[in-house]
């Protein structure tokens, strides 16, 4: 028995080495061709984003949709090279979307369809990116309403079991199974109407009354102070100035961080040794929801306790916490 328990750690360990080289290999060969197909889009004037085995290509049109021959060329080009190397780029299962304000859409209404190498791909209304449903004018309201449906089923799942485990567990199930898709990517949610807020605040607000086994018409803010939860709209501002504080302490990711200057006076003031951010100028609503323009504002709202000195990012987060408490809960 002894030597059979070895002979199978041994095999074990020979598999574990296999996959490791493998895996390290994979990850080498996978940089190089990122790193190829970036070049191939930047020839073109393509921008170019991938995530795993997900490749984006994207590009800014104006009225006459000239550069659709840009991305149409860079798609041709991407597709050679899948070929060359006996891959195989599956332009069924790939989406189109058109993003902009609904002046700029109902403008480019003509453009219904992208030919990509004898496949017309229809202009999608929504697409789902990394989780994240992206419908044509930013407004997120298929995203909240996804979340929502999500979030009610496993409340009323914890609702079933709630007699049967105290609160601090049904606390933690509800922060990790709840809470976590309410925080999932909850920053581009930023500057959205105040219905698609109000719908996440009530998805919250039904949480904390399972946990607290309060009624349906008790008042919820004392519910929410006694959890220590902040309400959505604290916790989007929370989650974009943790953002902001991680590109100024790393200057990482660099897509983002080529997006934010610190804000210099022409002559020297007391407020001078405030560290406050650039905010770039926008005409629309749609454009101030961009991260150059929320994150600097959001930052510049902050205490100047939290934004001098950049203390380490545990310490920043346990203040910025404390002080989106204090200003949503002390009224």
């Amino acid at each position: 028995t002894q030597k059979g328990g070895a002979g199978c750690k041994k095999r074990r360990y020979g598999k574990f080495l296999f996959e490791l080289r493998w895996n390290s290999k994979w990850r080498s060969r996978s940089r190089r061709v990122t790193r190829k197909w970036l070049r191939i889009s930047q020839s073109h004037g393509v921008n170019f984003v991938q995530y795993a085995d997900d490749t984006q290509l994207y590009i800014q049109l104006d009225d006459s949709h000239s550069q659709l021959s840009a991305i149409r060329n860079c798609f041709n080009s991407l597709l050679q090279w899948f070929t060359v190397n006996g891959l195989q780029l599956n332009a069924d299962k790939s989406e189109t979307v058109q993003l902009g304000t609904a002046a700029k859409l109902r403008a480019n209404r003509s453009l219904t369809q992208i030919s990509l190498n004898e496949n017309k791909l229809k202009l999608s209304s929504c697409v789902r990116n990394l989780g994240v449903l992206i419908d044509s004018n930013l407004s997120f309201t298929d995203h909240v309403n996804s979340i929502c449906k999500s979030a009610r089923f496993h409340i009323s799942s914890l609702r079933q079991i709630r007699n049967s485990i105290d609160t601090e567990t049904a606390k933690e199930s509800a922060s990790s199974i709840v809470g976590s898709r309410l925080d999932y990517w909850n920053s581009v949610l930023h500057g959205v109407s105040n219905a698609n807020i109000h719908k996440l605040q009530l998805v919250q607000n039904a949480l904390a009354r399972v946990v607290m086994r309060s009624r349906k018409y008790e008042h919820i803010t004392p519910l929410l102070c006694e959890l220590h939860w902040l309400p959505i709209r604290a916790r989007i501002d929370y989650k974009i100035a943790v953002l902001t504080h991680k590109i100024l302490t790393t200057n990482k990711p660099a897509y983002l961080s080529e997006l934010l200057y610190e804000h210099h006076q022409a002559r020297q003031l007391r407020s001078s040794a405030i560290r406050q951010l650039s905010v770039s100028r926008v005409r629309t609503l749609f454009g101030a929801r961009a991260f150059q323009h929320a994150a600097p504002t959001v930052w510049n709202s902050l205490p100047s306790s939290l934004t001098k000195d950049l203390p380490s990012l545990w310490t920043f987060k346990q203040k910025l916490k404390t002080y989106y408490f204090k200003q949503s809960f002390s009224r």
